[in-house]
């Protein structure tokens, strides 16, 4: 995975309730065009390109590409639970593990871990190796225990998408890629408003067909193109990972489609290990995340236990595909 700029919990300026505006249209397109989003805000187009440019700099908001890692070449993810040494700011060690190329995010919680930690790898024998050479070799981790993905199910990084989900079941995307469609996701991901004639002139084609191949990626779900952010910035105070455990009567699959169509779940994987689910649900406040719990995932038929950790500060790298696979 090549480096890539972070993103922070906390923005570095100030942002005004245009702002919010703004990153709420790109959160539902990120490739909006200037003009559009100018006449949405009634602003000057040049004053919506400094803002945006502002934001992204500032690391209150990237656009980048979101797909499912197997389709640009990472097979192996999980999510680590990480225990802290007494002493050791669990900030501060979230920071390191971003040293770490294969951490695309990281977010301190209260529970029973004190950081959550992905790792996104091209195949088990990556994942082994950088946990063994890697995370347990930073100092200040007392203990670790690992959840590796079988699937990643659902995601959904537009968080106002997340709370209001069309009544539909999880479709799974299309992985049938070419290199042309690889190069397009490749530059996609580094710039997500990288201009269509730019990616046509570096791959050698058509503008027509590089605008083709989007909207199919688009279509058949293997892709999004949108603004990643704070959800604090849009009014979302509370954002909380949720453990699932399922009866063994009782199909994962199944429960995993339910717990999906929950509004405000935004992210959920089946698992390896001590839990069969985990998910990130992103939230108003506690009353919310209360009755999401009370109400709606606990009254599914199938889940014999729950761990909620909540969450503070998170860090996010995006997920860059590399020029060359292993």
């Amino acid at each position: 995975m090549q480096k890539a700029n972070l993103l922070r919990a906390g923005p570095n300026t100030a942002i005004d309730e245009i702002d919010v505006r703004l990153i709420r249209l790109l959160q539902s397109d990120g490739r909006m065009s200037f003009v559009a989003l100018a006449n949405d805000l009634q602003l000057a187009e040049k004053t919506v390109r400094k803002r945006i440019a502002d934001l992204r700099s500032t690391g209150c908001m990237d656009i980048t590409v979101v797909t499912d890692p197997r389709s640009i070449g990472y097979h192996s993810i999980a999510m680590v639970g990480v225990k802290v040494d007494q002493g050791t700011s669990r900030n501060e060690l979230a920071e390191r593990l971003f040293e770490l190329e294969v951490v695309d995010y990281a977010v301190t919680a209260l529970g029973a871990y004190d950081i959550l930690v992905e790792l996104v790898c091209h195949d088990d024998s990556e994942l082994a190796t950088q946990i063994d050479n890697g995370l347990r070799k930073i100092a200040g981790i007392r203990d670790l225990e690992v959840f590796p993905y079988l699937r990643l199910h659902y995601q959904q990084p537009a968080w106002d998408r997340a709370q209001d989900k069309p009544n539909k079941g999880n479709v799974p995307p299309k992985y049938n890629l070419d290199p042309v469609d690889l190069s397009i996701i490749r530059l996609l991901s580094e710039d997500g408003r990288k201009p269509f004639l730019e990616i046509a002139r570096l791959l050698e084609v058509s503008e027509s067909q590089i605008r083709n191949r989007y909207s199919r990626l688009v279509d058949d779900g293997t892709l999004q193109v949108l603004a990643i952010t704070n959800p604090k910035i849009l009014g979302y105070a509370l954002s909380a990972w949720v453990s699932v455990r399922v009866s063994a009567n009782r199909s994962i699959t199944e429960v995993a489609d339910i717990l999906a169509g929950f509004s405000s779940v935004a992210y959920l994987a089946i698992c390896a290990g001590r839990y069969d689910i985990m998910m990130e649900v992103i939230c108003v406040d506690r009353d919310d995340l209360y009755a999401l719990l009370d109400n709606k995932i606990r009254k599914v038929d199938g889940i014999s236990s729950i761990e909620t950790f909540i969450c503070s500060d998170f860090l996010y790298r995006k997920l860059v595909m590399p020029r060359t696979q292993k």
